[in-house]
């Protein structure tokens, strides 16, 4: 399947009706797909329409592919939960990475994958962000070994 998408782009090149590729939010050039594994996207985004056209010109009219990298990701919404979330902040700053945090999204645990189910979380669609001990994490989840829980829910 990785590789009939990658086809699919080679071929949309090839008959001059290629999108507009937004990475990272910047626009970049079409061959910024043979570049990026698969692994590495957290979301990618097709927009068609009016809007995409008059935000991105002419060019759009192909459609828009937004796409997010895992990387990307992860410093977007670390840096929306710290501001939400003191004890989120600090426990980040000292270890410099959310390792010791147990994601809650809409009361469903997080267990691989973090970036692809936090990446659409954001300021317009993020309904609370609650903090949670060891000991709550521990008797409502069964989760040991975290130093923090951060139950999240947004509007989907």
């Amino acid at each position: 399947m990785q590789q009939l998408a990658w086809a699919q782009v080679e071929t949309q090149e090839e008959e001059d009706s290629v999108p507009v590729y937004v990475v990272d939010s910047v626009v970049a050039q079409p061959d910024v797909m043979k570049t990026i594994r698969p692994d590495q996207i957290a979301m990618l985004t097709v927009a068609k329409g009016s809007k995409a056209v008059e935000k991105y010109g002419s060019q759009a009219e192909n459609g828009v592919i937004y796409i997010e990298t895992k990387d990307f990701a992860r410093q977007r919404y670390q840096r929306l939960f710290s501001n939400r979330a003191k004890e989120y902040a600090h426990l980040l700053k000292e270890k410099n990475s959310d390792i010791d945090v147990q994601y809650i999204v809409n009361d469903s645990l997080v267990t691989g994958q973090q970036e692809s189910i936090l990446a659409p979380v954001n300021d317009r669609n993020i309904t609370s962000v609650t903090i949670l001990t060891p000991k709550e994490l521990l008797k409502t989840y069964k989760i040991k070994g975290k130093r923090l829980g951060l139950l999240v829910h947004y509007k989907e």
